[in-house]
């Protein structure tokens, strides 16, 4: 496939129904688009085809390189000329070494925290063609189980991330194309959770957070369905990237191998301070689909147990805030949340860990 045929399918496929539908503005991701051409190592094609559709990009974010899964093109679908944006290549992610005055209110904070393993009871999937879908990380051969990134059967390109997407309208795709095929929700008295609204771990810290910064600015990082902001709706699902000897394998990923995959949320707007607390896995997959992104990079500073062993890959020691989460060990980070709610902003690292 040429990269002019690429560029025809993206126009054809994504841009001009787009903008018949009268959507004024499309992200498009190099990675979905590669995947839904069923493409082999052809990622600097993609890349240069998205770049040459004729369509206004207002937007692009890329790694260094300029080419890879995780380049993000926004495009005005009101205009037709192309116009190159500014350049924000990731050169510049590093170039603030100074440490960081006094953080802004709690209310003008981003907060990414990651998922929890337990769910609410009464928290629903989806159904295909009358099955109740099983979201894992690696199906075992049950006809239930499927990935969140895997294609929907019987539809040519759109996977589940996609489905939720639509169902959040977050894309331009509308819900009411999948019900057509088949997708329904449960209708056995449970109901699609909102993703802050899911987890139920022990020590159940989320609800204070959504309570302190509100639900629009607090983002769960999910070994499943990705970067998804707090007030979106998700089924339930079971996929981590915790190695524990009680996690069955079906239900487990590598990170890097799921940052070969979409999210619910491709980016997080505005220009607030996002604070990090996740933890180590977590971080790699950060690292490999968000922390390419420049504008979210530069906004960012990671939250880290005190005296922990490894220092956080990616991250200068001016974006670290270390915190005294009193011996825990496992579950740090909800210790370091509180103590955040509480108003310590931890200390910056002075020498190596």
């Amino acid at each position: 496939m040429t990269t002019e045929e690429i560029k025809t399918w993206i126009i054809e496929q994504k841009l001009r129904p787009a903008k018949n539908r009268k959507v004024t503005e499309i992200t498009l991701r190099a990675g979905d688009v590669h995947r839904e051409l069923g493409l082999n190592q052809r990622m600097p094609m993609v890349c240069n085809a998205m770049r040459s559709t004729g369509y206004r990009m207002i937007k692009e974010e890329a790694p260094k390189s300029g080419f890879g899964a995780n380049v993000f093109i926004t495009y005005d679908l009101g205009q037709g000329a192309l116009t190159v944006p500014q350049n924000q290549s990731s050169s510049s992610t590093r170039n603030d070494q100074k440490i960081p005055v006094k953080l802004h209110s709690i209310g003008e904070r981003i907060i990414v925290i990651q998922c929890a393993g337990p769910k609410h009871q009464n928290a629903a999937s989806l159904c295909h063609q009358g099955i109740s879908l099983n979201f894992v990380g690696q199906p075992c051969g049950e006809r239930a189980q499927t990935c969140p990134w895997n294609n929907i059967p019987q539809l040519a390109g759109p996977t589940w991330i996609n489905c939720i997407q639509s169902l959040n309208g977050l894309n331009d795709g509308p819900w009411v194309d999948y019900e057509k095929h088949g997708v329904t929700r449960e209708d056995d008295g449970k109901e699609l959770f909102m993703c802050g609204d899911i987890y139920t771990p022990r020590n159940n810290i989320y609800p204070r957070v959504l309570e302190a910064v509100g639900r629009e600015s607090v983002y769960i990082l999910s070994a499943g369905w990705g970067l998804v902001r707090a007030d979106r709706k998700i089924p339930k699902y079971n996929v981590t990237f915790s190695r524990a000897q009680n996690v069955p394998p079906f239900a487990r990923i590598d990170p890097v191998a799921r940052a070969e995959y979409s999210s619910v949320d491709l980016n997080i707007p505005g220009d607030s301070k996002i604070h990090l607390f996740i933890t180590e896995r977590y971080i790699t997959y950060w690292n490999l689909t968000f922390g390419v992104i420049p504008a979210i990079t530069n906004r960012t500073l990671v939250h880290w147990r005190q005296g922990q062993r490894n220092f956080p890959d990616g991250f200068p020691r001016c974006r670290v805030r270390l915190h005294n989460c009193n011996g825990h060990v496992q579950n740090w980070h909800y210790t370091a949340i509180s103590r955040f709610l509480d108003g310590d902003d931890g200390v910056i690292p002075l020498d190596p860990m």
